[in-house]
């Protein structure tokens, strides 16, 4: 049998190049754990900056995985998964390509056709924001109120956050409350615009907020 000593030496070539990438790419960065409240962020730096993100990153709550994917030099590349509460999958987000490419009980077909808006991240960050930040009216409490109230915020069809209002409402002690904690959403943080038809559209990103007296 005649071998192509050509292709052997190129392979051999190739095999060096690969194993020597590994070998780099090990070498510039560093794993690190940064824990804060029920949160874990495990995440690949570089050595020389450990303020810039380079390679995996897990977000994790309670032990449940939120937020999976890759950074190149602080930036989110490729694909990305974010989970909702006991590691459900709710939707996959090419950086790359700004587009959903997966989301939770949707067919590709019907992604297609029609998306909602969302948080570009997990579900669980905006829902524990606002629930962390109420503080329960301790007249509220001695009435016994307990029930829902759900928070709207309208995202334009530029994927911006403009306004907000309370979808559901339970008691003006409860309601004012919520609405004191929306006032105080980050501006910074990232909406994807709802799609339909491949158009984007302005549409509302509810937050339901569960009043349990008896839990106080």
């Amino acid at each position: 049998m005649k071998i192509n000593t050509q292709n052997v030496v190129l392979g051999i070539a190739f095999l060096i190049c690969f194993v020597s990438f590994s070998v780099c790419a090990q070498d510039v960065t560093k794993t690190v754990t940064r824990n804060e409240g029920n949160f874990k962020e495990v995440s690949e730096v570089l050595k020389a900056n450990s303020a810039i993100r380079h390679g995996n990153y897990n977000l994790f709550y309670k032990d449940y995985m939120v937020e999976s994917g890759q950074y190149t030099n602080n930036q989110k590349t490729g694909i990305w998964q974010f989970f909702s509460f006991n590691g459900v999958l709710e939707y996959e987000y090419n950086f790359d390509r700004s587009a959903i490419v997966k989301l939770s009980g949707e067919r590709g077909r019907q992604l297609k056709r029609i998306s909602p808006c969302l948080y570009l991240g997990s579900p669980v960050v905006p829902y524990l924001f606002v629930v962390n930040h109420i503080s329960y009216p301790l007249e509220a409490l001695d009435l016994n109120i307990s029930g829902k109230v759900v928070l709207a915020l309208k995202i334009n069809a530029k994927g911006e956050l403009w306004g907000f209002y309370l979808h559901e409402k339970l008691h003006p002690l409860l309601d004012s409350e919520v609405m004191r904690v929306a006032r105080k959403i980050p501006d910074d943080w990232q909406w994807l615009a709802a799609t339909q038809n491949g158009k984007s559209i302005s549409e509302e990103y509810h937050i339901v907020i569960k009043f349990e007296a008896d839990q106080q």
